[in-house]
């Protein structure tokens, strides 16, 4: 029998975006379960445009800009991590255009992906090679107080 891989002891620097990788994995829950439940991929769309706004976008510059005080940007692992948030910003512009499940299921398969990478091999890199004043600076650069931001009140990914 095969075990899941045990969760990963997050350093305090890096923990504020392990959270919001929790987030952020909970939407592509979210998407998986609205099309389970038949939602409209309309809908569905609206609530990725409304994620995109009001918590990816952010997230995804944070973690350039943390994360760029660690590693040069044509790093390999770096230029991995923001080619991916651009693939992933593309993909919800696509969708916006075309709203199908097939787009929604390749998002979720894309964002599901780029956050087992940041967490398994890229953030476990950063705290291999940082210093522990590099971390404690790239900490400092997270804590970004966030916006009021409306909430979602359509909770479709609920069965009802």
């Amino acid at each position: 029998m095969k075990l899941p891989p045990k969760p990963v002891k997050r350093s305090k620097q890096l923990a504020p975006l392990s959270r919001e990788h929790h987030e952020t994995l909970l939407f592509t829950w979210k998407i998986r379960q609205g099309i389970k439940h038949g939602v409209s991929n309309k809908l569905i769309v609206e609530y990725c445009n409304w994620f995109w706004k009001t918590e990816l976008k952010q997230h995804f510059q944070k973690e350039e800009q943390a994360v760029g005080m660690i590693l040069p940007f044509d790093h390999p692992m770096m230029a991995k991590m923001v080619d991916d948030h651009q693939a992933i910003e593309i993909q919800i512009k696509q969708l916006s255009e075309y709203a199908s499940e097939f787009g929604l299921e390749r998002l979720d398969r894309a964002i599901s992906n780029h956050v087992r990478y940041e967490e398994r091999l890229l953030f476990n890199y950063v705290e291999r090679i940082a210093t522990s004043d590099q971390l404690d600076k790239l900490l400092a650069q997270l804590i970004v107080d966030k916006k009021d931001q409306p909430l979602w009140k359509n909770q479709f990914w609920l069965k009802t």
